[in-house]
């Protein structure tokens, strides 16, 4: 469909923090440092944390993206690092853009093709929200595991 490709890259940087957001911010930064000094001196922490929930959505109303602190505990990481003996693979250079390549016919028109598929694989029976099948009896155990072990291959020949 012509017409709703982006013709320049987007924006990268972000709007200056307003004199309210900061303000915002840094009530919150506060909060935090009281409840961590109040949780290391074994105090109970419940009000510091219903305080800062309220905070965090002051924040999100004055425009704040994104947030301050994670919900849940930070995840255990492992190490990726690679042998020393062994050699560095190639890189691939990137360029930092989000368009896509222009390219013009022979009679002058221009264009940058694009393409958003979609694949789904078939149902195996209802599931409820949180991904348990709604009736064991029915459901296709069997084919749902064939499609999860297969699907990688499938997708490769689809590319």
């Amino acid at each position: 469909m012509p017409g709703w490709h982006l013709e320049d890259e987007p924006p990268a940087d972000p709007a200056p923090a307003t004199g309210d957001q900061r303000w915002w911010v840094i009530l919150r930064a506060e909060a935090q440092r009281d409840r961590d000094q109040a949780d290391a001196a074994g105090q109970d922490t419940t009000g510091f944390d219903e305080f800062i929930s309220e905070l965090d959505a002051g924040l999100a109303h004055a425009g704040v993206r994104g947030k301050v602190a994670p919900a849940r505990p930070a995840r255990r990481h492992r190490s990726t690092r690679r042998r020393q003996d062994a050699p560095d693979l190639p890189r691939r250079k990137v360029s930092p853009r989000t368009l896509g390549k222009t390219y013009t016919t022979p009679d002058g028109t221009t264009f940058r093709p694009s393409l958003f598929v979609t694949l789904t694989c078939p149902s195996y029976g209802r599931v409820d929200g949180g991904g348990v099948p709604a009736d064991p009896v029915t459901y296709e155990y069997d084919r749902a595991a064939r499609d999860a072990l297969h699907f990688a291959a499938l997708f490769d020949r689809f590319i």
